[in-house]
């Protein structure tokens, strides 16, 4: 199953490392980056790559919710003590925007787990209707 091709022009050096820890010749990688203990860029690249994972990977078991996408962040100070941040405020106001730009970077037609929420919820598709009476978006 082919991944989708993420394609970046470098004009940010900071989204641009992150698509390069998260591709392999420029498509999503498989499997997420290995994360190196105490190196905070590797935890944050794996919560990254989970996050687009889950919206355009064409494999099904990326689209699970990735409700522990962030236990590989660690927010301590090098000393081992905390830096007063919660993981999920950093994750909402720091990497997201991250996410959201590599998302926006594949074209719509590729945002297979998007698409597939997207059909859950009644959002997208035209509904059918089973035997049975149940009602499945397409």
């Amino acid at each position: 199953m082919k991944m989708p091709e993420i394609t970046y022009d470098g004009s940010d050096r900071k989204l641009e490392k992150f698509v390069q820890a998260i591709t392999t010749k420029g498509h999503l990688r498989a499997s997420k980056p290995k994360v190196v203990k105490d190196d905070f860029f590797s935890g944050c690249a794996a919560y990254v790559w989970r996050m687009v994972a889950f919206q355009i990977s064409p494999k099904n078991q990326h689209h699970c919710m990735p409700c522990t996408a962030d236990f590989d962040i660690d927010l301590r100070k090098p000393d081992g003590r905390w830096n007063g941040q919660g993981v999920h405020d950093y994750c909402r106001l720091t990497l997201d925007p991250i996410v959201s730009k590599i998302v926006d970077l594949v074209p719509k037609t590729e945002w297979h787990g998007i698409t597939r929420w997207g059909q859950v919820f009644g959002k997208i598709g035209e509904p059918q209707y089973t035997k049975t009476g149940e009602i499945v978006y397409r």
